[in-house]
């Protein structure tokens, strides 16, 4: 298991260095065309420069889509198959759930034992938790579905994660209009951030080499 996380935490290491080290090139190389030839780097800019709202992506997963007629339709056949389900799930969660091994396998992800042990158990006990209460309604689905459906239709509600996202979709030009007022400034703070990046990483990659 150590060896599984560290193969994947030093994959993930190196493609982080491989993107910033690809992003400090550009930057660098964008950095010196604004100090020798602005207007073409301006020029550059504004061509490549695309405001791509998300709000339109977002848009289907916004749409309420009704499938109670679907389920009260057939509620005996949607809550047999819930309360086997749920049953076996149950099955599974007391007769074969042992502590020892879970915190075994996760034993690499936090350091303190105790808080791995009150992790485990308090999922544990959610888990359960949870199972039972959808056995339960799953029951009530069968012999009295307009129970479930008095109580559903006091619970649901509607939320949008468009308007949650509306402050993200204002178009900051700030920056842009700073590299337009003073190019030849812009360009020597991002050929010396580059530098600063890219001497950074070999410092880094010298020192995981081995010796």
């Amino acid at each position: 298991m150590d060896a599984m996380f560290k193969f994947v935490g030093d994959a993930i290491l190196e493609t982080t260095l491989i993107v910033v080290l690809f992003g400090s090139v550009l930057a660098l190389a964008f950095g010196a065309l604004l100090i020798m030839d602005s207007a073409r780097a301006l020029r550059i800019n504004a061509r490549m420069g695309r405001w791509v709202s998300t709000r339109t992506w977002g848009r289907p997963l916004d749409i309420s889509r009704n499938i109670d007629w679907k389920i009260y339709g057939h509620h005996r056949l949607v809550g047999i198959a819930v309360v086997l389900w749920t049953a076996y799930v149950l099955y599974v969660l007391t007769t074969r759930y042992r502590l020892e091994p879970v915190l075994f396998a996760l034993q690499g992800l936090v350091g303190s034992r105790i808080v791995l042990e009150w992790v485990v158990e308090s999922a544990y006990i959610v888990l359960l938790a949870g199972n039972v209460l959808i056995l339960i309604g799953a029951m009530i689905l069968i012999v009295r579905p307009a129970a479930i459906k008095a109580l559903e239709s006091w619970a649901n509600r509607n939320y949008s994660g468009r308007e949650a996202m509306k402050p993200f979709e204002t178009v900051h030009d700030s920056p842009d209009q700073f590299v337009y007022r003073q190019p030849s400034l812009t360009g020597w703070l991002m050929v010396l951030a580059s530098f600063y990046v890219l001497l950074t990483l070999a410092f880094v990659y010298l020192g995981r080499m081995p010796h």
